[in-house]
């Protein structure tokens, strides 16, 4: 009994990793030409630099996807009680993208020494763009999990 019950929570938890890391793939695909567009050509990051960057920043993204949708899911907790209203839902999905995605973005371009200066306005677009698209991953995020039938939207 103890075995099987062990297989159906290991089975759910590779639902739930599966589906949180395609929302974010999908998320980040759909954001990338916009991204590439800011940090290479706006803020002036050399592409050889940026190339490294975002492949540590994409390895430690998309290795914690499952932690954004959990963040996710508190957030909605969070900001909107009992209430759908959709700002707030759209709020609560660009605040959780912002608080997981902004730290790992910050540590993978210092080390691959991005100036402060370069640091400082990419993160502060970010955040806008995450803001503004916020519900889009929330969407993107609720799609994957129905999906792959994951049983509980809101995963602890």
């Amino acid at each position: 009994m103890i075995n099987r019950a062990h297989a159906l929570v290991k089975r759910h938890l590779g639902k739930l990793i599966a589906a949180d890391t395609i929302a974010l793939a999908l998320y980040g695909g759909v954001c990338s030409a916009f991204v590439y567009l800011i940090e290479v050509k706006g803020i002036a990051i050399p592409v050889g630099k940026w190339f490294a960057f975002r492949g540590l920043y994409n390895f430690f993204l998309f290795g914690g996807a499952c932690f954004c949708g959990w963040i996710t899911n508190k957030s909605r907790a969070i900001l909107q009680g009992t209430s759908d209203h959709i700002v707030r839902r759209w709020l609560a999905e660009g605040i959780s993208l912002s608080l997981y995605k902004i730290p790992i973005y910050v540590a993978s371009a210092y080390v691959c020494n991005v100036a402060w200066s370069q640091i400082f306005q990419a993160s502060a677009v970010d955040l806008g763009l995450n803001l503004v698209t916020g519900r889009l991953y929330g969407w993107i995020l609720d799609w994957t999990r129905h999906r792959f039938a994951v049983n509980s939207v809101n995963h602890h």
